[in-house]
């Protein structure tokens, strides 16, 4: 399935016109508020080098920085200061803002460690609403900071004392996240152990707790693969969540937030962080399965969106062509662009996009923000063009 640049031109046109306008977001949050749109806006501002966009993109980034001051401050990734965070240093990095701004944002350092240690002592430790997605900011940018490399420190401290070891080379840590979720061993990107495991190898990148963190990662990435089960017969090559839960419904959706995509990647970066081709092998082999996948209802990809819908499934497989070089990455990529294209209806939700919904609850907000709606589906579609960096997905772990 061809992907075609002038159709994506034209999607994204759409979704910059009806992000055009702000929305009152909760929290002006990354991945689910004005932070996520301001990052698409910039983008999209450099993409088209029209000056009006350029102005809509600062405009938005201005109503983030006045939205901090009037809301409760609320630390995680996800919705809070962390993900703001980040994507503030991102923009500097990328030359899109100055880097004034620097000198305002370490005086929350220490707010962010503290509320890091209150999430992992209290064992929750999830990607994006508890303590790691506050860890992967801090991780990178602690600025010698020896309050922030502490408390950084004591993440591991906390994580090697909670740990459930069924056996001497096994670990895993229960979820916390959902009432459905909550006591039992997850799995999954964005709120199990997997996300844990990646975070070990940003740990091991930045030479913090190496031996430690060395050690718990053979352990982790062996629980994971523990869970391992027969794609032959399943259709997928992990379960959801975990193996023994139900054993009648082991089958995974594809996508960025459960099931084998986000644990292909995280072998993959596992592997390179302590050099284990094993695991890079075994990589390449549940993404090449992956590959064959292409009935998007058979595996419930029911919108567009990043996290669990046609444009995440693309990222992905785009960025372990970026890694690899092999062809058949690339060319699945380009089929779930081209799907993203396809799922575009006019007049429909934000730019053509609708987050799917199985319950009858709000989901405005959800059609426009990074994680679930436009802005996320607009930074996929525009970064099919490989020409472009693509190293905003490390927010989404899919890159170090």
């Amino acid at each position: 399935m061809a992907v075609s640049q002038q159709n994506i031109q034209f999607q994204l046109q759409q979704i910059a016109k009806d992000l055009e306008e702000p929305f009152d977001y909760p929290y002006p949050g990354l991945y689910t508020g004005d932070m996520g749109e301001a990052l698409f806006l910039m983008h999209y501002a450099r993409y088209t080098g029209e000056e009006h966009w350029n102005e809509v993109a600062h405009a938005r980034l201005e109503r983030v920085f006045e939205l901090i001051d009037d809301k409760p401050y609320i630390p995680a990734l996800c919705r809070g200061l962390a993900g703001i965070f980040w994507g503030i240093e991102y923009l500097i990095a990328q030359g899109f803002i100055e880097d004034d701004i620097r000198e305002s944002l370490e005086e929350f350092d220490e707010y962010l460690s503290a509320s890091m240690l209150q999430h992992i002592r209290a064992g929750h430790f999830d990607f994006l609403h508890g303590a790691l997605g506050m860890a992967l900011y801090l991780l990178k940018h602690r600025r010698s900071n020896p309050a922030v490399e502490a408390a950084l420190r004591e993440v591991i401290d906390h994580l090697e004392a909670q740990a459930i070891r069924p056996d001497d080379n096994k670990m895993y840590w229960l979820a916390s996240v959902s009432d459905t979720e909550h006591g039992l061993l997850n799995i999954a990107l964005s709120h199990g152990i997997t996300a844990v495991a990646m975070l070990l190898c940003r740990y091991i990148a930045e030479d913090v707790e190496l031996l430690r963190c060395r050690e718990m990662l053979e352990k982790v990435v062996a629980q994971i693969l523990e869970e391992r089960i027969d794609e032959q017969v399943h259709g997928s090559c992990f379960p959801s969540a975990n193996k023994t839960r139900d054993q009648r419904h082991l089958f995974s959706r594809l996508g960025w937030c459960y099931g084998d995509l986000g644990i292909a990647l995280m072998l993959w970066q596992c592997g390179n962080a302590i050099d284990r081709a094993d695991w890079k092998a075994e990589a390449l082999r549940i993404f090449q399965f992956n590959c064959k996948r292409r009935d998007a209802g058979a595996n419930f990809i029911n919108d567009a969106g990043f996290c669990h819908g046609a444009a995440g499934v693309a990222l992905v497989f785009q960025r372990i062509y970026r890694e690899t070089g092999l062809p058949e990455f690339l060319e699945t990529a380009q089929y779930w662009h081209a799907y993203t294209l396809q799922m575009a209806v006019p007049g429909v939700g934000v730019g053509g996009y609708k987050v799917y919904a199985t319950k009858p609850i709000p989901i405005d907000d959800m059609n426009r923000n990074l994680l679930e709606g436009a802005a996320g589906i607009g930074m996929c579609l525009l970064h099919a063009d490989l020409e472009l960096s693509q190293d905003w997905d490390a927010v989404f772990l899919l890159s170090m």
